[in-house]
């Protein structure tokens, strides 16, 4: 098994494959400009490899930090934005130290460590491997490798647009932090949604419960909760019509409508069109409605009394 990257490699590895891109991305403009010669057919492939393989590089140091952070968050409790709000107020920090000596010193040494990783062409014109550990070099190769903790134990088979591979206890961390919290669902790699349905074949019995469950939460727009505070359990939703929904755990009643406590028919709700609702509120009241304007008339005893608050700006003196 091979060492864990510190957080200090992993920040070093991303800013210099960062600029490392941006320097091949400088050569590939170099050769489209007019000014210069056309480079030998050996040397633009070897430009184009080396991209390429600095892109991939990159994008599997994005998913390990994105994995790192998730580890964090959920740890401590802290949200995601949180996490990676710190994170990066502490790299920018670490980076101001570059200017102190002793900085430079510590800087140096992680930034050497952190160049030899990255991939780079070799003096023939070929891309060369990572002076990095196995796993890594394995995942730069294009061999099977997890996409988040580089192992290629356990690995299954792919189950995202972009070909990454996870092993399965990594996938299965990466559905039941999609599950508990809605900000990581649907889970993603590389800005694509993870194929679940085929995941779901690699995963234990309880995260696929578990998953199911929030999946079916997360993707109702019209959700209906349990109205008690303390209970507020996920009932359903997108209903068509009005009903009484019982809920399993507290075993109260829920107006699908108006999400509030199951009512009589002769209440007014929320799926009532507004002379409906104002028929039911009027009998409420024991009032009746105006035939002229229709308001509700409260009534008092045998004299009917329609109550209007004039507000007082707008009355008049004489």
């Amino acid at each position: 098994m091979t060492s864990r990257l510190s957080a200090q490699e992993l920040a070093s590895l991303r800013q210099a494959a960062h600029l490392s891109t941006a320097d091949a991305q400088d050569l590939v403009q170099l050769a489209a400009s007019s000014s210069r010669p056309e480079l030998p057919p050996d040397e633009a492939l070897a430009i184009q490899l080396w991209q390429q393989e600095l892109q991939t590089f990159s994008s599997g140091l994005r998913d390990q930090q994105l994995a790192r952070d998730l580890e964090r968050a959920q740890q401590t409790g802290v949200s995601l934005d949180t996490i990676r709000r710190q994170r990066e107020r502490s790299e920018q920090v670490a980076t101001s130290t570059v200017q102190h000596p002793a900085g430079q010193a510590l800087a140096s040494l992680s930034t050497s460590t952190a160049v030899s990783r990255l991939p780079r062409a070799g003096p023939s014109g070929n891309t060369t491997g990572l002076a990095a550990t196995s796993q890594e070099r394995a995942v730069l190769r294009g061999e099977q490798g997890c996409v988040i903790c580089l192992g290629s134990d356990d690995l299954i088979q792919s189950v995202t647009m972009c070909r990454h591979q996870f092993c399965g206890p990594c996938l299965d961390q990466a559905l039941l932090l999609a599950a508990r919290d809605e900000s990581l669902y649907p889970p993603k790699c590389c800005q694509q949604a993870i194929l679940t349905n085929w995941a779901m074949r690699f995963v234990s019995a309880q995260t696929a419960r578990v998953f199911n469950k929030a999946k079916k939460e997360y993707d109702t727009k019209n959700r209906v909760y349990c109205y008690s505070p303390e209970c507020s359990t996920f009932l359903g939703g997108d209903f068509k019509t009005k009903v009484d929904l019982t809920c399993s755990k507290c075993a109260r009643q829920t107006c699908s409508a108006c999400k509030a406590p199951t009512h009589l028919e002769t209440q007014a709700c929320a799926a009532d069109e507004d002379d409906a609702a104002a028929a039911k509120l009027a009998k409420q009241v024991h009032g009746v409605r105006c035939k002229s304007c229709l308001r509700v008339l409260e009534r008092f005893g045998d004299i009917r009394k329609a109550s209007e608050q004039v507000p007082s700006s707008s009355r008049t003196t004489n």
